[in-house]
């Protein structure tokens, strides 16, 4: 029985709407960059932070970076680091970087996370409340609350204050069943970050849904809200077929087998246990296979979930090495992108941008509203279905594995060049460091 695949319609608007800025006068400023992580940690979020720390420095700018111990994902202190209240170091791209203390949350539980967020959020928060007065900060911190304390001191100081949103909040822990739905603790976080979006001197916003959301739900006005995507290099991902051999002999996976790829963190907002049971149902596939690859506080039961099912090509790998990255990838003949209830409204997972970059086919569990699918369908680049319905996405998995070759191929390349065009580094960050230069200027 043949499955069809649905798609969906192309962008009815252009994906990036922030024009460029000139400062009126050429001056060196003060920044400081705040980020809830930080290189050597391998996110998106950490290293479009330090894009934005080295862009400032590359202009002529003073720069502190102000982030935790790293310790992500797993939540564990790397080695050669000990965590104390502040770790100061002048890097060698020019700016300054200062640990702060923070607790860690090895399990994405909420009140290890909430510890985490408010520890970090007060450190951050003395050290810029002491620090010499910088002209602008860009805040990358945790939500809500340790982005809270740094607007608070910010606000005190007469510091203008741009605020990156990478996730919307309460919303996004309301899809988790966090919040016990609309209640007390909903409307206490909303009424925050009404707060603090409207005490931002800018908001940079990572999609046309949340910038709309956010001029709609919080009442912050449109000259506020700047729309820049994620990005990454060009040429990030290199994938070499070599290589990639070399990882299936590793991982013991025949090379003519098909391979289903899901790289990214385990925790309970990710939906790989549903991977999992989907591979339950796909038995009979004797030439597919399904590698998770990835740490967080789900990984355990995912593995002892695979194991008590007798999945034995489902494959794991764990930890997951940065410059791994294009072997992993590279594996998969289709990638695939699960969320869970409504958290593709809250959120536009970041593997997004890495998994076109990588030329493969995405297979998104996603709801057709959300800026994922916008983005999936405005490329050609994959699949839509519905988040949670493992029969589904079993059916669409058959159906993939019957396409040819060359069809995997024309949605990954087609994946690729349009990540090439819109989340590049090259096209977002200069909007960025716009917004940044612009809140810096008197009375702007």
């Amino acid at each position: 029985m043949s499955t069809t695949l649905p798609d969906h319609g192309p962008y009815s608007k252009p994906w990036n709407t922030v024009g460029t800025v000139e400062l009126s006068e050429t001056r060196q400023l003060r920044a400081v960059v705040i980020s809830a992580v930080f290189p050597p940690e391998f996110t998106f979020s950490a290293t479009t932070s330090q894009a934005v720390a080295e862009e400032l420095v590359s202009r002529g700018h003073a720069v502190t970076v102000l982030a935790p111990f790293p310790n992500k994902p797993a939540g564990i202190l790397f080695p050669g680091y000990r965590r104390r209240p502040y770790s100061r170091q002048k890097m060698a791209q020019g700016y300054t970087l200062v640990h702060c203390f923070g607790t860690l949350a090895p399990k994405s539980q909420m009140i290890p996370r909430l510890l985490e967020n408010m520890s970090f959020g007060i450190t951050a928060g003395t050290r810029l409340l002491f620090c010499p007065r910088p002209d602008v900060v860009y805040s990358n911190a945790w939500p809500v609350f340790a982005t809270l304390m740094i607007l608070a001191v910010a606000k005190l100081r007469g510091i203008p204050v741009v605020v990156s949103v990478q996730d919307l909040y309460p919303e996004s822990l309301e899809s988790q069943g966090r919040t016990g739905g609309r209640g007390f603790v909903f409307r206490a976080i909303h009424a925050i970050d009404t707060w603090i979006a409207n005490s931002a001197k800018a908001l940079i916003v990572i999609s046309e849904r949340f910038q709309e959301i956010y001029r709609k739900t919080r009442a912050v006005p449109e000259a506020k809200l700047h729309v820049v995507p994620n990005w990454a290099e060009r040429d990030a991902l290199h994938i070499d077929p070599g290589v990639v051999r070399q990882f299936r002999e590793a991982k013991s996976i025949p090379q003519d087998a098909f391979v289903a790829v899901y790289a990214g963190n385990v925790g309970p907002a990710s939906g790989a246990e549903g991977l999992v049971e989907t591979f339950a149902k796909l038995r009979d596939l004797r030439n597919a296979y399904l590698l998770i690859a990835g740490s967080g506080s789900n990984l355990d039961s995912c593995m002892a979930r695979a194991h008590a099912l007798g999945l034995d090509r489902v494959i794991f790998h764990s930890p997951w090495k940065q410059e791994e990255t294009e072997a992993v990838l590279g594996l998969g003949d289709v990638v695939l992108l699960p969320t869970i209830g409504r958290q593709s409204l809250a959120s536009v997972p970041s593997k997004l941008i890495s998994y076109l970059l990588a030329g493969r086919p995405v297979l998104a569990m996603v709801l057709p509203e959300s800026e994922t699918a916008r983005a999936i369908s405005a490329a050609d680049a994959g699949w839509i279905l519905p988040p949670e319905e493992p029969e589904a996405l079993a059916a669409a998995i058959r159906a993939i594995v019957a396409l040819p070759s060359d069809e995997l191929q024309r949605r990954g390349d087609a994946g690729k060049a349009f990540a090439s065009n819109n989340f590049c580094h090259e096209s977002n960050l200069p909007k960025v460091i716009d917004v940044l230069e612009s809140a810096a200027r008197p009375n702007h």
